[in-house]
């Protein structure tokens, strides 16, 4: 007989501030900049290597790897601008709509929703949707793109710590989209939904 199906699926979600101060002393604007992933740690000192960590030990393989070789994409190159201006704009409302002009390859808004719910499954980037009863409204309200961890949203955007931290209109994206990464930890963590 088959095993096939018989599993149990533990979630092993981004390591939050307390976790990250514990095991490495990360200071929590250290944490809200530079995300929890443990293994770029290492690499805080120097932010350009940090960001290639990033972006090619952790960002590649999680999407080549990952998502494309477990679902259907049949634009690739749509999927990975549609990540990296999502990652970019995190904490922000943008229209699908108004994102196809800035990508490159040809597409429509139902592919790059249904990209969106791929990387919300593969908690990289999920595009949050206005609260409303009616679920028409829900649907059509523009998403407000969230990270699950802030590296991310840094290795996009960020031009430095100690470029980013002292301006405190900048600064202030960094912490509402901590928040946001909070609040999809918390509710993966605990079973209900944003």
């Amino acid at each position: 007989e088959s095993l096939a199906g018989r599993f149990e699926l533990i979630r092993m979600g981004h390591w939050t501030f307390p976790e990250m101060k514990a095991a490495f002393g990360l200071s929590l604007q250290q944490w809200i900049y530079f995300g929890g992933y443990p293994g770029s740690v290492d690499y805080i000192g120097d932010f350009r290597r940090w960001r290639k960590y990033v972006k090619d030990s952790l960002v590649a393989p999680a999407i080549e790897k990952d998502v494309l070789l477990t679902s259907n994409i049949y634009k690739p190159s749509l999927m990975s601008q549609l990540f990296e201006v999502g990652c970019s704009y995190s904490g922000e409302l943008l229209s699908l709509t108004k994102m196809l002009g800035q990508l490159q390859d040809a597409g429509n808004v139902t592919t790059l929703s249904s990209y969106l719910e791929i990387l919300k499954q593969a908690n990289l980037l999920c595009g949050l949707q206005k609260f409303a009863c009616d679920e028409a409204r829900k649907r059509q309200s523009i998403p407000k793109f969230t990270v699950f961890n802030n590296a991310l949203f840094t290795a996009y955007r960020g031009k430095g710590f100690d470029k980013d931290y002292v301006d405190p209109m900048i600064w202030g994206r960094w912490v509402e989209s901590a928040v946001g990464t909070c609040l999809l930890d918390f509710v993966e963590d605990n079973d209900c939904h944003l």
